[in-house]
């Protein structure tokens, strides 16, 4: 029976001594390992100075170093052509068997996050990277790419043979075998436990081969027990077969008839709403959420937004619009929580369009978070207005006439709020593109400085003269984007040409 085969909380988990750091006789730090059942390592054969290492438990403190030798008929060494590297080990010293890592054999959809717990240079206790999975790579399509989620926290050198930890279940789906750091690149490999398995049968004792649980979605999660009538939330997938897509068509699963969940990616406006109503049924009312995956994917993204998505939340269904990106163009028609067309049969109520002025509210103080606080983030990007703040009032005053005068002010005021909901909206998403890749610029920085330091090149006067006047382009308020662009690139050269020369 495999170790660590019952159910455990994902941080519990992540915190057992399955953590390794094997280490030469002389102290120094050689890489990592993941501890199957009581008595075995399992590790990167590259790792190894010889048949036998040291073991410390990095995961359980308070214990002496472990002998530990490999297992001679459990060695798949590191060929020409990069295939194999791996090992099994075996400890002098028998542990609890519940200490031992689960490993996982499912399947591995882009985007799913993932950790591993390495010892780079300064860093002789260990710490934590964060990744992503990526796509099938490496030598014989071995491999699977790790993309670091921010580029100061990487797996890197000193991580070889480390665990790698779905997070969203808590077992081991990997073994980190190689890193590549040439150009301020970030992203790393793992041998899959499929592939382990095909090298080392014997560890299939510990493998689980049921399918991964999805993985969270932080802002679906916070939206779903609150969400009302004509909400609309948006949530940011990824490419098509990504694990965010994949949580999200499975949620009807997690929650039953009440959610209708439609991959829309190809169809037509027309295709999409007569395959809604099909699955829904007929009248869509309050209390039923749709979700639509892959809405900019779709054959007619703003059709779809304004001939479905919209008019369904007019009508009181709350609506998750799955996008593939962060900046398609459909997103701007997109009406806001509680909003609806200018189309009415019948002039809204005060109650709802106090609702929609509040919705209007809570954008609107968004925006201008992603604007500043404390002044203009990015040149040319205007103060945003308070337009709520001048509806109120009037909203305020229509309550006070007769009911008869009410609706002709109210079905004025209507469209109104339609376009201040739609333009801030657009603002929000244009700073957030803004905001993103400004993120992407600064770590585009760090990584290359990074690298220049690798190569020596830290104390080179005119390198680090780019280097603080990329950063300080960033880094000013009002942030001239094209300029920062352009010294980033600037320094980069710069590196790229140093280290080429080095």
């Amino acid at each position: 029976m495999g170790a660590g085969t019952g159910d455990q909380a994902v941080g519990t988990r992540a915190e057992q001594p399955w953590r390794l750091r094997l280490c030469a006789e002389d102290g120094r730090v050689l890489g990592a390992g993941a501890l199957l059942g009581g008595r075995y390592v399992l590790t990167c054969a590259h790792v190894l100075p010889g048949r036998e290492v040291l073991v410390d438990l990095s995961g359980h403190g308070g214990r002496e170093p472990l002998p530990a030798r490999v297992i001679e008929d459990q060695l798949a060494p590191l060929e020409e052509d990069g295939t194999g590297d791996l090992a099994l080990l075996e400890l002098a010293e028998e542990l609890p068997a519940a200490w031992g890592a689960r490993l996982r054999d499912g399947h591995l959809a882009p985007g799913r996050p993932v950790a591993a717990y390495g010892f780079p240079v300064g860093a002789p206790h260990g710490m934590w990277a964060r990744a992503e999975l990526s796509r099938a790579a490496g030598p014989g399509a071995e491999w699977v790419q790790l993309d670091a989620l921010q580029p100061g926290n990487r797996v890197r050198l000193g991580f070889s043979g480390a665990g790698v930890l779905d997070e969203a279940s808590g077992d081991v789906v990997g073994l980190v075998v190689s890193e590549y750091s040439a150009e301020g690149s970030v992203v790393a490999w793992m041998q899959p436990v499929r592939t382990i398995a095909r090298y080392l049968p014997v560890v299939t004792e510990w493998v689980d081969r049921a399918p991964l649980p999805p993985v969270r979605l932080p802002e679906l999660d916070g939206w779903l027990p609150h969400r009302g009538p004509g909400d609309v939330l948006v949530v940011i997938t990824g490419e098509a077969g990504s694990a965010r897509s994949e949580a999200l068509l499975a949620l009807a699963a997690r929650l039953g008839s009440a959610l209708v969940v439609i991959d829309v990616a190809g169809l037509t406006a027309a295709e999409a709403g007569r395959l809604i109503a099909e699955r829904t049924g007929q009248p869509l009312a309050g209390g039923i959420t749709v979700v639509l995956v892959g809405v900019d994917a779709s054959a007619e993204p703003e059709a779809l937004v304004t001939e479905v998505l919209n008019p369904l939340a007019e009508r009181g269904v709350a609506v998750v619009a799955g996008y593939r990106a962060a900046d398609s163009p459909s997103l701007a028609a997109i009406r806001a929580p509680g909003t609806v067309s200018g189309t009415r049969v019948s002039p809204p109520r005060t109650d709802t369009l106090g609702a929609r002025i509040a919705a209007l509210a809570a954008l609107e103080a968004e925006v201008r978070r992603l604007w500043g606080e404390d002044g203009p983030r990015f040149a040319g990007e205007p103060e945003p207005p308070d337009r709520a703040g001048r509806l109120r009032p009037w909203l305020s005053a229509v309550r006070r006439l007769p009911e008869a005068e009410r609706g002709p002010r109210l079905a004025e005021c209507a469209p109104r709020v339609d376009r201040a909901l739609r333009k801030a909206t657009e603002a929000r998403n244009r700073l957030l593109v803004l905001r993103q890749r400004l993120r992407e610029l600064r770590g585009l920085i760090q990584a290359y400085q990074r690298m220049a330091a690798e190569h020596g090149l830290a104390e080179d006067t005119g390198l680090d003269a780019r280097y603080r006047e990329a950063l300080r382009r960033t880094m000013i308020r009002p942030c001239v984007l094209a300029e920062a662009e352009a010294a980033v690139q600037d320094y980069l050269r710069a590196v790229v040409r140093l280290v080429r020369d080095d």
